[in-house]
């Protein structure tokens, strides 16, 4: 906590694993609760957002610069995958930041709020990513 709080962030993006069909299963749950909890012991917005794909993502990457994602390389993969779901974010939010004005998290959705990324403008693999705070 102590981190969070030296860096100042407006907001923490948590991914949320959300199946491809697009439903939410019990790591989901844990995610948007270890969000919850976070967001109460920091007092930061915390914002949920779809991590499908990133993984896939970040092993081509990974491969495009000659990395493979195998087994000793699984650091570099995750550091990958939570660099893609930060990009996905920011670049959905470009214009508010993803973030209200009074430094809630509304303008990036409501609690439980799910928004297509297409309408979002941000680029989804499967066509169908959803996004939602926690």
């Amino acid at each position: 906590m102590e981190l969070v709080l030296e860096a100042g962030p407006i907001a923490i993006v948590v991914g949320i694993p959300i199946q491809m069909d697009g439903s939410e299963g019990e790591m989901a749950a844990e995610a948007r609760e270890f969000g919850r909890r976070l967001g109460e012991a920091s007092g930061v917005p915390v914002v949920g957002w779809d991590e499908r794909l990133t993984s896939a993502r970040a092993r081509r990457s990974l491969a495009e610069t000659g990395r493979r994602g195998k087994r000793k390389r699984k650091g570099e993969e995750d550091m990958m995958a939570a660099a893609h779901l930060l990009r996905g974010y920011m670049d959905a939010n470009a214009e508010t930041g993803g973030v209200g004005e009074d430094g809630s998290a509304d303008e990036a959705g409501g609690v439980g709020e799910r928004r297509s990324e297409g309408e979002a403008g941000n680029e989804g693999e499967a066509g169908n990513e959803t996004r939602g705070d926690l």
